[in-house]
């Protein structure tokens, strides 16, 4: 047998033969068992991966066979690629083989890995209340905003939720693939609102007008009405 393919599970026998012709006879043979192995291509869980910038994956996630000698192929130029993170840079499409029998497996289908463009922060300026708020009074310019009480981490804040004192608060945008921006700080001011102090009632002799004392918070400036609403403001010179 000098060449052909091997076929599997088939004995072939090998002797040795002496070359200086003295005769010396023909070796016993040796009985050579051929076992063909063909490894299965891995098999892969999803074959496009949709990334928003910044974001990482590892490709060896991908696959839900076990295997531990996994080679990965860019599918573009067939070359092996070192490393299995891929981040935005990496946006592409790969392969793989798997090499743990030994032999190289079939590739993989092409897997596609996209990467979202990067979101930009949203706008937002300072912002004062009188009295306390809720966070959907809050303002920024961008799309699906979310704000948050913390510049990472934690969850987006209800729009119910209550501001009752100054802080600040960090907002965020989502864009059209789902992916979020980092977070603008945003100074939020409370303003108390003005406290009166007063009598009730006031009592006054004839046409005399001795006058009574108002109190009330810093920085304000009084008006008098007859109605509940200060809807006709009053001379403060005269009782009347």
């Amino acid at each position: 047998l000098n060449t052909g393919i091997l076929n599997a599970n088939k004995s072939y026998y090998l002797t040795i033969e002496h070359k200086s012709g003295i005769g010396c006879g023909i070796s016993n043979r040796t009985e050579v068992k051929v076992e063909v192995i063909n490894p299965a291509a891995p098999t892969l869980i999803d074959n496009t991966v949709n990334l928003c910038y910044g974001e990482t994956t590892n490709l060896n996630s991908l696959i839900s066979s076990g295997t531990s000698n996994l080679k990965w192929y860019n599918a573009t130029t067939n070359a092996e690629i070192t490393g299995t993170a891929i981040t935005q840079a990496g946006e592409g499409k790969y392969y793989a083989k798997d090499f743990s029998t030994g032999c190289d497996s079939p590739a993989t289908a092409t897997i596609t890995v996209n990467v979202a463009a990067y979101v930009t922060v949203p706008t937002a300026s300072a912002q004062s209340f009188c009295g306390s708020t809720t966070v959907a009074s809050l303002v920024a310019t961008g799309t699906n905003i979310k704000w948050y009480a913390t510049a990472t981490g934690g969850t987006p804040l209800a729009s119910t939720t209550a501001i009752t004192s100054s802080g600040t608060y960090y907002a965020s945008q989502i864009s059209a693939a789902g992916c979020e921006s980092t977070r603008r700080a945003v100074a939020v001011t409370i303003n108390p609102l003005p406290t009166l102090s007063s009598p009730k009632k006031i009592s006054r002799c004839n046409d005399s007008w001795d006058g009574f004392t108002v109190t009330s918070s810093a920085n304000c400036d009084f008006s008098w009405s007859r109605e509940a609403l200060p809807a006709n403001v009053l001379n403060l010179d005269s009782p009347n």
